[in-house]
């Protein structure tokens, strides 16, 4: 393997393995630390600035924004991960833009087909559709510029009795899929 080629796929040896840890973390203790991702995450901004720069670091921090982004609002209003959103940022600073928006497309597919069988598997798939257009419903508030329909607040907490999903799991699972498109489809990313 040359150097160019080492060059461009370190980043994903790093991503492949800390959604590896993220996972096996989130199963057994249903959460993601901050030791796995503040460390991911600084490496992937020296990575960025030792390989091009200031726009490396431009094109990192983008990364970042795009693939945490939905995660923030989710932890924001909708008692999603703090943990799932660092790992994403993390992801998204060693990937960038493009690849890291294509990681954000499989892992929500994945989560979504993850959540169904979690939900139906506890008896509680009906109960999860209602949530999910409560979620709606407050997101929709919060950006109508009426009065009347203005966002009152209120936690983005989940209720105790919703299913628990360790959502590592879809990001594992997403960033392999995202993995193996780069290898079998790179001119479809880059």
């Amino acid at each position: 393997m040359d150097r160019a080629s080492l060059a461009a796929w370190m980043p994903w040896l790093f991503v492949l393995v800390g959604v590896a840890a993220g996972a096996v973390t989130d199963l057994r203790a249903r959460r993601i630390p901050n030791a796995l991702t503040g460390p991911l995450f600084f490496l992937a901004l020296v990575w960025a600035i030792a390989m091009g720069g200031l726009p490396g670091l431009r094109e990192a921090a983008l990364g970042c924004l795009v693939a945490a982004g939905p995660f923030v609002f989710l932890f924001l209003f909708a008692g999603g991960g703090a943990g799932d959103a660092k790992l994403m940022g993390a992801v998204g600073a060693w990937l960038g833009v493009e690849a890291g928006l294509l990681a954000l497309v499989y892992v929500f597919v994945v989560g979504i087909a993850l959540a169904i069988y979690f939900a139906a598997r506890e008896g509680k798939l009906w109960y999860s559709i209602k949530r999910v257009g409560q979620v709606a419903l407050r997101l929709l508030l919060l950006i109508t510029p009426h009065r009347r329909f203005a966002f009152t607040g209120g936690s983005g907490a989940v209720p105790a009795d919703s299913v628990r999903m360790p959502y590592g799991l879809a990001i594992f699972i997403g960033v392999w899929a995202t993995a193996a498109h780069a290898w079998y489809y790179p001119e479809l990313l880059w």
